[in-house]
């Protein structure tokens, strides 16, 4: 089983490396008869309900999970002995894709990973889980669980977007993303999760990254 992150900053093509391999998926279920899940959290209705999006609008259906258990939910029954077995047919999954994982509680990572070692551990079978989202907040720092599911996964790829106040002449690659409030860079302190796109948010790289009020880190001697 392989567990691949895609992550980076916002519109760097997180989203649309995991369409492409669920439109991959799609075409070899048709033929082999496979079966997939995709996930996207719920607060994400930017582009629809029920759908994993791009910023380009190419989409796919999704099931839309407020937290990992509704992910664990959607694949396993556990009874009042805490025994738990699949759902019905979910022994024909061949992967899972779940998308803007930041946005979900801490134990998304250890869901993973229990599914992992259920399908290899009870059924010998391999699955593959493809995982997208922010790797750092506006702030510069780690999102929600994806450090965890990084360290968890086999493969990340980290993607990079273009600079948005860099000069077109001289762009540099951009790791973060940056959060505007009426134009202005939002402060340290304001609400991690508001969920936007291009009204709200740009990509920037290290030089041009504005964070106010972010406190001077405490360096212990």
């Amino acid at each position: 089983m392989t567990i691949e992150v895609e992550t980076g900053p916002m519109f760097s093509g997180k989203t649309s490396e995991l369409l492409t391999q669920v439109q991959n998926l799609i075409i070899a279920g048709d033929i082999q008869g496979i079966d997939f899940l995709a996930f996207n959290h719920a607060v994400d209705k930017r582009y629809g309900e029920n759908v994993i999006a791009s910023h380009g609008k190419n989409s796919v259906p999704a099931i839309p999970a407020s937290s990992s258990k509704d992910i664990f939910d959607s694949i396993f029954n556990i009874d009042d002995q805490n025994n738990i077995t699949l759902k019905e047919n979910r022994e024909l999954l061949a992967s899972v894709f779940i998308d803007e994982a930041q946005f979900f509680d801490m134990e998304l990572g250890k869901v993973i990973q229990f599914v992992d070692d259920y399908y290899l551990y009870n059924l010998g079978q391999s699955l593959k889980i493809y995982v997208a989202g922010l790797d750092m907040d506006f702030k510069g720092e780690p999102f929600g669980p994806m450090p965890d599911i990084m360290a968890r996964a086999e493969k990340v790829n980290k993607f990079t977007a273009v600079c948005k106040k860099c000069k077109k002449r001289t762009p540099r690659e951009a790791k973060y993303t940056q959060r505007l409030i009426d134009g202005r860079p939002a402060k340290y302190n304001d609400p991690i999760i508001m969920v936007g796109a291009s009204e709200s948010y740009t990509a920037r790289c290290k030089k041009h990254h504005e964070v106010p009020e972010k406190p001077t880190p405490k360096i212990r001697n």
